[in-house]
């Protein structure tokens, strides 16, 4: 709601058009003398627009600029007729003044009018009773309307105000070389960094500083901080050294950088309240007037910040959910396995949860030979719905280890409940066709792959199966994915069984599904964690390790991540990794060191260990 900097009783903006009233006629000397004041008012309303713009601007007061084409100069009044002298009874009739009463002048900071000239300049048309003028910053916005210069301010600032009108709020985002192990910093030790004091990490900028020295509170650089000069530029050189950092704009963010948090909090243009790096944009208006609610409409349209379409991904790695965990679910319940509130949370509150189903959700068939696979209960596909996930990756060895019905049993399971399977089918159209999701106006198309187990396992033209990693139907798929939807993630069930690092093969296989098209690719099969690879393409998780698994006698295997990714038209745009340890089949979010570790073993980027 407005703000009002002086004594006068506050008018509604309701009565606004109550104000702007039109002309009255009189008859005799009172309606003349009623008009010559009229056209006075209105003459001494343009000469102190004139004296405003012309007058030198006194020490600590806001000068306004007038734009070039900006004419302040009085509009021609038509002068009254004289009565005729031989009817002196009747009345005179005087032309109605062809100027408003009043004009709204809006004074706009000179950085935010440079920034929307071309819609300030088309409210300016638009509206005969608003003015718009920029101002260079000299005194306050409460100065500027108190000292009657101003009828309303347009500023920015990194607080949020208890008064005014808000127009945008512009989220900015701490970001780092993926390569940076830690998961964010206080606004303290940012503080540290750009004084010098810690010399660790370099702080880059760009030629525009204004706003980061506003958020970090410092009227100057230390030596250790790095210019450039734009926004993008600072992104560029983030995400090729190492020990480099910037807060930059969100929509700049991409997956070239790792995006950490600032006291605790990462940067979300859905959620900006107490955000400390927030770029917001304010109105204040006068107690004498208020902006017109045509004009202050188009003004809200046109300085709103509409942040690109975006979807929240949650992906996990392995579900078991037969075997000992399924003796565990029969015991304890269904949902025993996702106790944990925190993960709960973090999957209801996804637009899209995808994990990798390791269990077939059948009881017919007899297992291959050589596999070693356990059923899951018929439940267990209700229990993956109710706690949040939408889709589920069939394409490995497990769920077809028992032919080609149990493999078709645990797709219709899936879909009764709403999930949708993919990387499996009746036949090979079917395994290799995308999943296509929409959510918040973005298509997001899902496609997986395996190159575990025997051969048998693959679908052919005629038998059900899984989609073969090695086939080259599946980068045929992954480029028709990606002309048909916005963005295409691929689900890979690849590498060596409880091995650290990725191999050669993982590598070649993630650059060439990059090239076809892919802009994330998730693993899992190792059953541990590996690296994660941010490059110009795409990102790639290697593995994301278990959330439900049976126990394991190795500590790496019993930890996992969950990756929370914010996707956008343009690919990748933000990651987020959330360690848990699996115990007893039921995963629990870590904290402090114990995260860090697990972290520790995805923040490089691969080292390829050699292929089978």
């Amino acid at each position: 709601m407005p703000v009002y900097w002086d004594d006068e009783p506050q008018p509604s903006r309701q009565s606004r058009a109550a104000r702007q009233r039109g002309p009255r006629h009189g008859r005799g000397r009172q309606a003349a003398a009623a008009v010559v004041v009229l056209i006075m008012v209105a003459i001494s309303v343009r000469l102190a627009l004139i004296a405003l713009v012309e007058a030198p601007a006194a020490p600590g007061a806001i000068t306004l600029v007038p734009r070039p084409s900006e004419t302040l100069a009085p509009a021609p009044v038509a002068e009254a007729e004289a009565a005729p002298s031989e009817a002196p009874s009747q009345a005179t009739v005087f032309p109605s003044p062809t100027v408003p009463l009043r004009t709204f002048r809006l004074a706009v900071e000179q950085a935010l009018y440079d920034a929307f000239l071309r819609p300030l300049e088309a409210l300016d048309r638009a509206h005969e009773d608003v003015i718009v003028l920029p101002y260079a910053p000299g005194a306050t916005p409460e100065d500027l309307l108190t000292q009657r210069l101003a009828d309303g301010v347009v500023f920015w600032t990194i607080d949020p105000l208890a008064y005014g009108i808000p127009l945008a709020e512009i989220p900015y985002a701490l970001v780092t070389h993926p390569q940076n192990e830690r998961d964010g910093f206080s606004q303290s030790q940012l503080g540290a960094i750009v004084d010098g004091l810690d010399e660790t990490y370099t702080f880059v900028v760009p030629g525009d500083d204004r706003l980061v020295r506003a958020f970090l509170g410092r009227d100057h650089w230390s030596l250790r901080v790095v210019r450039v000069g734009a926004w993008a530029e600072a992104v560029s050189y983030v995400a090729s050294h190492a020990e480099a950092m910037a807060v930059v704009p969100w929509e700049e963010v991409d997956q070239r950088v790792r995006l950490v948090a600032v006291d605790g909090r990462r940067a979300d243009p859905t959620d900006t309240v107490s955000y400390p790096f927030c770029h917001r944009i304010w109105l204040l208006e006068s107690s004498a007037m208020l902006m017109p609610d045509a004009a202050l409409g188009d003004l809200q349209r046109e300085l709103a910040y509409e942040t690109s379409p975006s979807v929240r991904l949650v992906a996990v790695g392995d579900l078991m959910l037969g075997g000992y965990c399924g003796e565990q679910m029969a015991e304890k319940g269904v949902l025993y396995p996702f106790g944990d509130p925190a993960l709960s949370a973090l999957l209801a509150d996804a637009d899209i949860a995808l994990g990798n189903l390791a269990s077939p959700i059948s009881e017919r068939g007899e297992l291959m030979e050589g596999l070693t696979v356990y059923r899951a209960d018929p439940m267990a596909a209700q229990a993956l719905a109710e706690v949040g996930f939408d889709l589920m990756s069939v394409a490995n060895e497990h769920v077809p280890a028992f032919g080609g019905e149990a493999l078709l049993d645990t797709l219709d399971a899936l879909r009764e409940t709403g999930i949708e399977p993919a990387g499996a089918g009746v036949n090979r159209d079917e395994a290799y066709a995308p999943v296509v999701i929409e959510r918040n106006g973005l298509q997001v198309a899902f496609l997986a792959f395996s190159e575990v187990g025997p051969d048998v396992l693959a679908a052919t033209a005629d038998a059900a199966g899984v989609a073969w990693l090695h086939d080259s139907r599946a980068l045929r798929a992954v480029a028709e994915a990606s002309r048909r939807a916005d963005l295409v993630v691929v689900s890979c069930h690849w590498g060596e069984l409880h091995a650290s690092e990725v191999t050669e093969a993982q590598v070649a296989a993630a650059e060439a599904l990059l090239g076809a098209g892919a802009d994330l690719i998730i693993g899992h099969h190792s059953h541990t964690v590996q690296a994660i690879s941010y490059g110009e393409q795409g990102v790639v998780a290697y593995s994301l390790g278990d959330l439900v698994y049976h126990p394991w006698s190795s500590t790496s295997s019993a930890d996992g991540v969950a990756l929370v990714a914010t996707l956008g038209g343009g690919g990748v745009r933000a990651v987020e990794l959330v360690p848990f340890r699996v115990e007893e089949c039921r995963p629990r979010l870590l904290q402090d060191e114990a995260a860090d570790v697990v972290l520790g073993r995805a923040s490089a980027l691969p080292t390829p260990s050699g292929g089978p």
